[in-house]
């Protein structure tokens, strides 16, 4: 028991300034069972308020206020060190800056240096196949098998993206297939088997189909099952508590739908429950295991894939025929008006152009971009070099106008021609890492503070 008294006394003009007393107890119960009781007593022998003139009021109101705030600081501290000593940590603040911030979306791979806006890749403990040098060479990884061992138990964890336009929110296309990724990952850990449903703004079916694994989930399997919605978009305390949670047990409904935009394979493999299903991917790397996911989940629609051939077989004239392609993310701008914020400037994307004719001005130039000003850009620099793809500009989760599902299809036939550039520079977006990741040659480059480093 531990008691803490605060006696105030007050002197005023020469005499002593007594007023009723009165005490505040807080009990605070900490894991230990110990109880702290925090007495504050401000005590005086006792003048009445009608007696006291108006400066003296004012002070005993300012002595007032000054006790509740130290009160409410105790009470906040003794929170807080009651919530450290929870997580096991000491620690009540963390630095709010680092001095080398990750870019792109790649969490801990990459990074920038300030002074030559050289990008390197950061080796994880442990990491294979992660070559750093000016440019991001990613290793190769075959598409006709996978490497996930699966098993299954009779529950479901499925991705779902339906609803109607601007009823539905799950974020862009890079971002969806970021928390395909993650879901994938959560349900081969956890012995779910994994679909997705995608209708959202049109059927994704229609332009990627399965690969190596079946994610198409029949109604009849999962109908009169229990089952519960997350929405976890964003959500970086489900995110982490996938690092320390039995899921199973924490969600023991038969069909768990997921929608999200956040990657879960560190907290996964954290987990010790978890150890013996993810064994394949303890040692890869990031993009290793969207490689792995991605070639393992998708292939083209033979629709697209048609369009896809047409395209190369256009661009690649001849077996010495390259193809340089940039995603071009501009935010905010006339073509999309309603996105979040600008992002990048005209002027800068002239030093793409730049970098393009310095490598090589023979060269077939590609551009995906959610700009058409971008698109008249490269027309007008390049000329006949400049091939492109038909179909609308549009942002999938804010398509309010135009041809939707032919904007979707754009979407993703552009960014799986990424893939395959002799080279190849992206802007800091999901859009663009996701290509990027997947890539099985060398020449791959970050747009970032307006310049592309060679």
């Amino acid at each position: 028991m531990v008691n803490l008294a605060v006696v105030v006394s007050a002197k005023t003009s020469g005499f002593s300034l007594f007023f009723s007393s009165f005490a505040v107890q807080v009990r605070a119960c900490l894991p230990t069972t110990t109880f702290f009781l925090l007495n504050i007593h401000i005590q005086t022998p006792g003048q009445r308020w009608t007696e006291m003139l108006p400066k003296q009021r004012i002070f005993v109101f300012f002595l007032f206020i000054l006790g509740l705030v130290i009160l409410m600081m105790l009470i906040t501290s003794m929170h807080l060190l009651h919530q450290s000593r929870l997580k096991g940590t000491a620690l009540l603040f963390t630095k709010w800056v680092k001095k080398r911030r990750p870019v792109l979306i790649g969490q801990t791979e990459l990074t920038k240096n300030n002074k030559t806006n050289q990008i390197t890749i950061i080796k994880p403990k442990g990491a294979r196949n992660m070559t750093p040098s000016n440019h991001l060479a990613l290793t190769p990884l075959t598409r006709k098998t996978s490497s996930v061992p699966q098993t299954h138990s009779k529950n479901y964890l499925i991705y779902r993206c339906s609803g109607g336009i601007g009823t539905s929110f799950c974020s862009g296309l890079g971002n969806r297939e970021i928390g395909i990724v993650a879901s994938y990952l959560l349900a081969n850990a956890t012995n779910r088997k994994f679909g997705i449903i995608m209708t959202h703004p049109c059927q994704v079916t229609n332009f990627l189909v399965p690969n190596t694994y079946n994610w198409i989930i029949p109604q009849e399997s999962i109908k009169n099952r229990t089952s519960r919605n997350l929405y976890v978009r964003n959500n970086r305390r489900f995110t982490e508590s996938l690092a320390r949670i039995d899921f199973n047990k924490n969600y023991t409904e038969e069909v768990v739908y997921i929608q999200g935009n956040q990657e879960y394979h560190k907290q996964l493999l954290r987990n010790k429950l978890y150890k013996t299903n993810l064994k394949w991917m303890q040692r890869l790397a990031t993009h290793r295991i969207y490689q792995t996911v991605m070639l393992t989940l998708f292939k083209l629609h033979p629709n697209v894939q048609k369009k896809k051939d047409a395209f190369f077989k256009k661009a690649r004239p001849s077996a010495k025929s390259k193809v340089m392609c940039a995603q071009v993310r501009m935010g905010k701008n006339p073509t999309i008006p309603w996105d979040n914020r600008p992002m990048n400037s005209l002027e800068n994307v002239l030093n793409i152009w730049n970098f393009f004719d310095k490598r090589d001005n023979k060269s077939s130039i590609f551009v995906t971009t959610d700009s058409s000003k971008v698109i008249a850009s490269a027309k007008k620099h390049f000329g006949a070099r400049f091939i492109t793809t038909e179909g609308p500009i549009i942002h999938i989760d804010k398509a309010y106008r135009g041809s939707v599902c032919a904007g979707m299809e754009k979407l993703i036939l552009d960014q799986m021609i990424l893939v395959d550039c002799d080279t190849l520079v992206v802007s800091s977006s999901s859009f663009g890492r996701i290509p990027f990741y997947m890539r099985s040659k060398p020449g791959g480059y970050i747009f970032m503070g307006g310049k592309v480093p060679s």
